[in-house]
């Protein structure tokens, strides 16, 4: 494997030699794939190769044996890289598929609810996904929508977009529409309404303030006011009000006959009342006090109408003059009987000039017409000349109609009557005293009813019924409110009195139970029943406080790590007063001096519903610094080189070095630590530092070896150098440029040793010779003839120890 070697040689003689070597192996293969979709369902590959041998061979599992393809379709792609040493790896991709978006929609369960979800499903495209909404919601799922349509845009990874569109639907509005009597001018009259109810989804409950249940009240007064409540199916509901109106006048019409020519004041004027209650008084501005008044001169004639209750009207006709005088008589046969029809008329014409035609007001152009029932005919005679005269016959008649009245059920509220006509001729119009109009009516109290009815003929009849039911129970409803929007803790109370107990209660949720309690949002109905099998029925709706909602905005840091980012809580809904607590602790409705993170709030209204929701409060990218130097070439030269590079923050950036320079690259350094600031376009800093470095100073370290014998010539200089940038030149004063020179005499020898970068050092070694070798002596006598015991020593000075003596 890689490593550091060294071997050593020895011959036969002894003599050794050794040799080093770093034995080293090429970096691993490496493989990077970029798949860059269109967005389209296609893309592009591109693969970049490193490390190995180059050059680099490629082989895609599509055939394609180049570093890049383009417009491939949606799919995965694997290729294979060899380098010139047959190293090989495979490596995997996929180009994502076009981005689809599917959206399912709840519908809402009230028209004007805001209570459904849409839900986008995206396929395709490469996941993480996000989503962003028309509502500016930014989740899978929105909650809390109303009928409406709603656009998702979805970005998955590669920031390729798809939408789609999901629509809310739900139930038609409820809506509202009345039926209501006009009353006559008259006293005692009462009116019916019927309210005629459309969308939402059936069936439908109805309440009348007047407590009537169901689409028909009855009963109703002139001049009141009356509210109707509506629930369908799901509890929504509307509410309306009606007034009953009386008309103030009676209905008048003037019928005229023009002043016949030649007989002064011949004109005629009568009034038909159609409306009121008989008998009526006339009075006309001539003074006449009858329904019809004659001999009028040409004029205008104006008439007030009062009826028996004290209603009136004003009516106006005009007399003209006719161009003839054609006078007019007239026979008549009675009708024998109200609805007999036998009556009938003649009319008989002189003056003007005959002949004459006639025109009957009921269509009939003969001088005589038959079939008649009692009542007013008029008749316009016109002469040979053309002039016209016009007259009015009554034929007379009995108009009485025979009524048998019968009256039903035995409490408040349910009795009822029925009239039945024994004669007179259909259709009939009835008239109660209760403003109903119908043969039959219903929800009776206790008193005395009215009827009068008038049949095609114009025939009346008049009659009386007392009704005397039991008095039924009487019920009030009160009602617990709900403490939150979506809770079901409400409730409803009753109270009864009246009736015959023990009561039956029956409500419109099906329960059986005076009281309700867990209850939601929604009309509740009940019916109390006695054991008289008397009812009362009351209404209460039941409301929900709004919705406690929170909307929360951030404001992310200034810069990387200053911890000052916000977070802002707007409230809407709920009930007063709303209490906040922060994620940190906070309780007002900004907090501040936040670092990077998530933070959640939690509303809790004066019921304790509460709401969370959280805000993001992020941070620019920090900036991040990289650099590069140049030591300088030799120790103590000013030619080293730095330079920064800042990515991240907000371009453009501002350099600011500790020498002063403010640019990003600086030359010319001596070796030390260089340290610069740099400031992005948003005023955020980020401070890093560099070292220029320098070789070590070239350290020489010489040596000698003297000659051996005075005058000689076999001394020897040796140098050995370290520090600065191997390997090293050398070159001695003898100009020889090894580091070891021998054969040298005594002397001082200079030698200069340069180094890999051309740096330079200078040294000096010595050599010596020895002093000339001497010898002395010193001797010690014998202390006594013949004694062996004397001494010689000899000291030797100079030459080069250690020293042979041979004696």
């Amino acid at each position: 494997g890689p490593g550091f070697y060294s071997v050593t040689v020895t011959d036969n003689a002894g003599n050794t030699a050794s040799a080093s070597m770093n034995y080293t192996e090429p970096p691993p293969l490496l493989i990077e794939v970029e798949a860059t979709p269109d967005c389209a369902g296609s893309g592009d590959l591109q693969v970049s190769a490193s490390g190995g041998v180059p050059p680099y061979f490629y082989q895609w599992s599509n055939g394609a044996t180049t570093d890049q393809q383009q417009d491939l379709p949606a799919g995965d792609y694997c290729v294979s890289v060899m380098d010139a040493n047959a190293c090989l790896k495979v490596v995997c991709t996929t180009i994502a598929d076009s981005i689809s978006v599917m959206v399912d929609a709840t519908e809402v369960t009230c028209n004007d609810a805001c209570d459904a979800s849409v839900t986008a499903y995206p396929s395709g495209g490469t996941e993480p996904y996000t989503y962003l909404w028309s509502t500016n919601d930014s989740t899978q799922t929105i909650t809390n929508k109303h009928i409406a349509t709603y656009t998702v845009t979805v970005t998955d990874a590669n920031g390729c977009t798809g939408v789609g569109v999901g629509i809310v639907t739900g139930p038609d509005a409820l809506e509202l529409s009345f039926d209501v009597d006009t009353l006559p001018c008259g006293t005692g009259l009462t009116a019916t309404a019927t309210a005629n109810v459309t969308g939402g989804t059936p069936p439908y409950g109805i309440g009348w303030s007047n407590g009537d249940i169901g689409p028909v009240a009855t009963g109703l007064e002139p001049g009141q006011t009356y509210h109707v409540f509506i629930a369908d199916a799901n509890n929504c509901y509307i509410t309306d009000s009606i007034t009953i109106v009386q008309e103030t006048e009676l209905d008048l019409q003037v019928f005229t006959t023009d002043e016949i020519c030649g007989s002064p004041q011949g004109g005629l004027a009568t009034v038909m009342v159609q409306s009121g209650e008989p008998p009526y008084s006339f009075l006309w501005s001539n003074g006449g006090t009858t329904q019809t008044i004659l001999d009028l001169p040409s004029g205008i004639y104006t008439v007030t109408v009062t009826d028996n209750s004290g209603c009136s009207g004003v009516a106006q006709g005009v007399v003209g003059l006719s161009s003839a005088n054609i006078e007019l008589t007239f026979e008549t046969e009675d009708e024998s009987g109200c609805g007999a029809a036998d009556g009938s008329a003649t009319v008989f014409a002189s003056g003007g000039n005959a002949p004459y035609t006639y025109l009957w007001d009921n269509g009939a152009t003969t001088q005589t017409i038959t079939g008649l029932t009692a009542g007013m005919y008029f008749v316009t005679v016109i002469d040979a000349s053309a002039c016209p005269a016009l007259g009015v016959v009554m034929v007379m008649g009995s108009n009485e109609l025979l009524l048998e009245l019968t009256a039903t059920g035995e409490c408040t509220g349910d009795a009822s009557a029925e009239v039945n006509v024994l004669n007179g001729t259909a259709p009939y119009v009835y008239s109660w005293n209760t403003g109903d109009s119908t043969a039959s009516i219903t929800g009776l109290t206790a008193g005395t009813y009215t009827v009068s009815v008038v049949d095609a003929n114009g025939c009346e009849g008049v009659d009386s019924i007392s009704v005397d039911p039991l008095p039924g129970p009487e019920l009030s409803l009160s009602v617990g409110p709900i403490s939150c929007f979506g809770n079901s803790d409400g409730s409803v109370t009753s109270s009864v009195t009246g009736g015959v107990p023990p009561y039956e209660y029956l409500w419109n949720t099906g329960d059986a139970t005076p009281d309700l309690e867990d209850l939601g949002p929604g009309a509740y109905v009940l019916t109390v029943t006695d054991v008289n099998g008397c009812t009362a029925v009351d209404s209460v709706e039941l409301l929900e406080p709004a919705l406690l909602e929170l909307d929360l905005t951030a404001e992310d840091l200034s810069c990387a790590g200053a911890d000052d980012g916000s977070a802002t809580a707007i409230i809407s809904g709920g009930a007063s007063p709303v209490q906040l607590l922060w994620s940190t602790g906070d309780t007002t409705a900004t907090a501040t001096g936040l670092a990077p993170g998530t933070y959640f709030v939690t509303a809790t209204d004066a019921n304790g519903c509460t709401a969370v929701d959280s805000a993001v409060v992020a941070q620019p990218d920090p900036i991040v610094l990289s650099f590069q130097a140049n030591p300088v070439s030799c120790s103590g030269v000013d030619d080293g080189a730095v330079s920064v590079v800042a990515e991240g923050g907000m371009p453009p950036y501002e350099y600011l070095w500790n020498t002063g320079d403010t640019s990003p690259d600086l030359t010319g350094l001596p070796a030390g630590s260089y340290e610069v600031t740099v400031t992005d376009a948003a005023g955020c800093t980020a401070t890093g530092s560099v070292e220029v470095t320098a070789p070590d100073v070239i350290d020489l370290q010489l040596s000698s070896t003297p000659v051996s014998c005075p005058g000689g010539s076999d001394g020897a200089v040796s140098v050995m150098a370290s520090g600065g940038m191997s390997p090293y030149g050398y070159l001695w004063d003898t100009g020889d440029t090894s580091p070891d020179v021998t054969g040298l005499p005594a002397g001082l020898y200079s030698v200069t040793v340069t180094d890999a970068n051309g740096c330079t050092a200078v040294g000096e070694a010595t050599v010596d010779e020895p002093d000339p070798l001497g010898v002395f002596d010193i001797a010690l006598d014998a202390p006594c003839e013949g004694d062996s015991t004397g001494i010689i020593e000899i000291g030797v000075t100079g030459g080069t120890p250690p020293y042979a003596v041979l004696w």
